[in-house]
């Protein structure tokens, strides 16, 4: 039924029709998600919480450029191709759109990571087709995921709303925490929102390597996480880890032509099981 054509008489009747017209665009958007191969992952949280080289320490490579100043400045997706250059191809777009159709500017690796830390860039999201390391190659199943890197939450208020308005194409959302600030009033107004749209929520606690009681670290985020989802609080277990991507991203070796990680990667050798007491 088309809700859109409906005549109404009364502004009850108005609501009624704006509210089934609204559920009949989220359901229509669903459907599209289901009948699609591609699933995104956006990796986001607040500057400077190891969100860029999380995504490199997966990778096994240094592709997104890392600093202590805020590197990330516009949405960096990264899709698997296939081929032996680490990256085969990086198209610019100037628009913040997770469904973008138009043909971007194809650029090359040194432009990309000048203008991802240039603020006044005027390109807004930027697609690397990377080819990814075999202990994660999604290249021969029907999927295709591909890792979403976001500019701080605490950074730019237009891009974080538009980031929120696009949620529901996201599959999954993996939030970086710095263990050194725990969760900041950004990252819980983010959670709040995000919350609406997903249950469930998978948690990095990076650079534990900094952290000199991890115990207490655990039990303060552990609360946080619980006042906000207590749903990811349940099954903290195999949704929260404490980790550190720079230890693991330093710590890894070559064998056999790909990279993977060290047995030492394990700054911290106690359970990641959030739920400390």
């Amino acid at each position: 039924m088309d809700f859109k054509n409906y005549s109404t008489q009364s502004s009850s009747q108005e609501v009624l029709v704006c509210s089934l017209t609204s559920v009949e665009d989220y359901l229509k958007k669903l459907k599209h998600r289901i009948k699609d191969n591609s699933s995104k992952v956006l990796i986001t949280g607040d500057l400077n919480s190891g969100k860029s080289t999380l995504i490199n320490a997966l990778l096994q490579q240094s592709i997104l450029p890392t600093d202590q100043q805020p590197c990330t400045q516009s949405f960096c997706e990264i899709i698997p191709s296939e081929g032996n250059q680490t990256i085969s191809k990086i198209k610019a777009y100037k628009s913040i759109n997770l469904n973008i159709e138009t043909d971007g500017d194809e650029i090359d690796q040194s432009i990309m990571q000048e203008e991802l830390q240039n603020e006044d860039s005027a390109y807004k999201w930027f697609k690397l087709f990377v080819s990814i390391p075999k202990y994660m190659n999604f290249i021969n199943t029907s999927m295709v995921v591909s890792f979403i890197d976001s500019p701080g939450l605490n950074t730019d208020l237009f891009k974080t709303t538009s980031l929120f308005n696009q949620q529901q194409d996201i599959d999954v959302i993996v939030f970086v925490i710095n263990a050194s600030f725990h969760l900041t009033l950004s990252g819980r107004e983010f959670l709040q929102q995000a919350a609406k749209e997903k249950e469930q929520i998978f948690f990095v606690v990076n650079k534990t390597d900094e952290i000199l009681n991890l115990k207490k670290c655990k039990k303060i985020i552990a609360k946080q996480i619980r006042e906000l989802l207590p749903g990811t609080f349940e099954d903290a277990y195999n949704l929260v880890h404490f980790v550190s991507s720079k230890f693991y991203l330093e710590n890894s070796h070559e064998v056999d032509g790909d990279v993977i990680p060290s047995k030492s990667i394990c700054v911290n050798s106690e359970t990641h099981n959030a739920k400390a007491s």
